[in-house]
Parts: C-alpha cells; structure tokens; sequence
C-alpha cells in the first residue's frame, strides 16, 4: 500500500477458463490423452486487463506460459501478474481505520455477448 500515492501493488495468480468448442478430439482416438499443454502465444486467449491501472497495460502471463487444453474444449490458463491499481485511502481513523481495495478486472476489446467476466473471490 502507498498511502500517499493512493495505489495498492498487488501480486497475483490468476486462474482464468473457459470453453472453446474448436478445440476438443476423442481421447480415446488419441491414445486416451485427455489434457496437453500449449505455450500461450500459439493460442486466443481472453483479452482480459485490469481497469484501474496506474502503470500502463501489460500482457498477462509471458508467451512460454502453458495454458492447459482438455479434450472435451475446456481451457485453463494460470497467468500471473503485478498490479498496482488506484485505491481510495482514508485514514481519518488511523489506526483503526479500515481500507478496501479493489482490482478490476474487464476486457480491451469483447462485448458481453462475446465474453462474461466471473470472479470468484472465495
């Protein structure tokens, strides 16, 4: 946390799927491989970036990142990422004071129609 600078640095994991109904085989037809790994660079992935950024957008993952590909078209893709985002800091209670703070995450380019963003925060 800044507190001056009212930003928040935050390390992160994320864990991002979803379904692509082009990319499935029959596992059985293919030596019963029911997952394989693809570096993120040969791949569309999501267009998936942090709204309230302070430093300008970066890619999430690096290119020689695995995304993990299942046979029946589900994707699973674990990119991480340090985000400093803005945060609204009040202290006039310090030091009982409480701060929440947010990341918020939305895409570059897609619709709604096109792609749901769900966070699952537990």
């Amino acid at each position: 946390m800044n507190e001056q600078g009212q930003t928040m640095k935050t390390n992160a994991l994320l864990d991002v799927v979803w379904s692509d109904k082009d990319l499935n085989w029959t596992a059985e037809e293919f030596g019963g491989i029911h997952s394989i790994l693809v570096k993120q660079n040969k791949l569309w992935l999501p267009d998936i970036v942090v709204d309230n950024t302070v430093t300008p957008q970066t890619e999430l993952g690096y290119k020689n990142r695995q995304v993990r590909v299942f046979w029946f078209g589900y994707q699973d893709w674990q990119p991480t990422g340090v985000f400093e985002t803005s945060c609204d800091i009040d202290v006039t209670y310090f030091p009982f004071d409480t701060q929440v703070c947010s990341i918020v995450f939305t895409t570059a380019m897609s619709t709604t129609d096109e792609m749901y963003i769900f966070i699952n925060d537990t």
